[in-house]
């Protein structure tokens, strides 16, 4: 499961991997952040949540891609990821917009 997040605010990578881990359910040792043009050499590939960290400019501060391996228990929507996460980190995180089926309407064809 793959999830996306932009942080308003500049949390660091250690209060990302708190907030993750509480909405996730695991420890914080089991999230790993890390840039993404950081040394592979260096990253947890095992780890069953990793979360790559860039910052970025304008509106928003950080964007967060993150990934679970395996079959974690907790696997919750992006929405929920989102409202869990800006209650663990204290920030205002945006997320893509769920494709919604467009809604057909009727012209009424006069009697």
């Amino acid at each position: 499961m793959t999830y996306n997040l932009l942080a308003v605010a500049a949390v660091s990578p250690e209060t990302t991997a708190v907030a993750l881990a509480g909405c996730f359910g695991i420890a914080a040792g089991d999230v790993e952040v890390a840039d993404p043009d950081s040394d592979p050499d260096l990253r947890n590939w095992d780890a069953p949540a990793s979360c790559d960290y860039r910052a970025v400019h304008g509106d928003v501060a950080r964007s967060l891609d993150i990934c679970l391996r395996g079959e974690m228990a907790d696997q919750p929507l992006e929405s929920e990821l989102a409202a869990g996460f800006t209650k663990g980190a204290g920030t205002a995180v945006l997320f893509p917009a769920a494709s919604l089926p467009r809604k057909q309407s009727r012209v009424p064809t006069g009697s």
